[in-house]
C-alpha cells in the first residue's frame, strides 16, 4: 500500500530514515556506485510512476499516436519561429523606453521551452518505434517452427530457413532504428529551418 504524501520535510526525513535501512549489493555499476530502489515509492501524478507512461500513456499502439508525435514536431516548429521572430522584431513592438535585452530574453526562453519540448518529443519518437519494434518482434517469434528431421537436404534447408528468420528479424530491428532516426532527424530539421529562415529575413544575401 502507498504511503500517503506529507510535508516535504516528512519527505525528507522520511527517505533519510529509509536510506539507514538499505542493504547493498555485492554488484558495483562502473566499480563505483549502485541503485537501490525504494520498494515503497511515493505518491506522484506519474502513471506507475514511469517517465515512459508519462510519454505514451495510451497501452496499445495506433496510427494516431505516431501522427500526433509528427504533429508535435511541428508545433515545436511554429514555437522557434516565434522566438526566432522575437529576437529580430520584438523589441520594435515594445514601449521605446523598453530594455534592448528584453527581446532577446523572451527569444531565448521560448527557444530554451522548444528544446525542451524536442527532447522530450524525440524520447517519444523513440519510445514509439521501439514499441511498435518488439510488438511486431512478438508476433513474429510467436510462431513455431517444426522442422522435419531426415535427410541432409531437409537439414540444409531448415538451416537456411532459420537463418533467413533471423536475418529478418535484424533486418525489420535496423529499420525500425532507421525510420526512428530519419523522423527525429527531419523533423529536428525543420525546427532548425522554421528558425534560420526566420533570421535569414533580416539578413538578406546580396548578389
Amino acid at each position: 500500500m502507498k504511503r500517503e504524501r506529507g510535508s516535504w520535510h516528512d519527505e525528507h526525513a522520511e527517505v533519510m530514515r529509509r536510506a539507514s535501512k538499505m542493504t547493498l549489493g555485492s554488484k558495483w555499476n562502473f566499480g563505483c556506485y549502485q541503485v537501490v530502489w525504494d520498494k515503497d515509492p511515493p505518491v506522484t501524478k506519474f502513471k506507475d510512476n514511469d517517465l515512459t507512461e508519462f510519454l505514451v500513456p495510451e497501452s496499445h499502439l495506433s496510427l494516431k499516436l505516431y501522427f500526433d508525435n509528427l504533429r508535435n514536431y511541428g508545433i515545436c516548429g511554429a514555437f522557434a519561429a516565434l522566438g526566432s521572430w522575437a529576437w529580430l522584431h520584438i523589441n520594435s513592438a515594445l514601449p521605446s523606453q523598453s530594455p534592448t535585452w528584453v527581446g532577446p530574453s523572451i527569444a531565448a526562453v521560448i527557444w530554451t521551452l522548444v528544446a525542451i519540448a524536442l527532447c522530450l518529443n524525440c524520447m517519444q519518437t523513440w519510445i514509439l518505434t521501439r514499441e511498435l519494434y518488439l510488438s511486431i518482434r512478438a508476433l513474429r517469434i510467436a510462431k513455431l517452427y517444426v522442422y522435419r528431421g531426415g535427410n541432409i537436404g531437409q537439414f540444409v534447408l531448415g538451416a537456411v530457413h532459420g537463418l533467413a528468420t533471423w536475418l529478418i528479424d535484424v533486418l525489420i530491428g535496423l529499420l525500425a532504428l532507421l525510420v526512428s532516426v530519419t523522423v527525429v532527424a527531419i523533423s529536428l530539421g525543420f525546427v532548425i529551418y522554421a528558425v534560420m529562415g526566420r533570421m535569414g529575413q533580416r539578413c538578406p544575401v546580396v548578389a
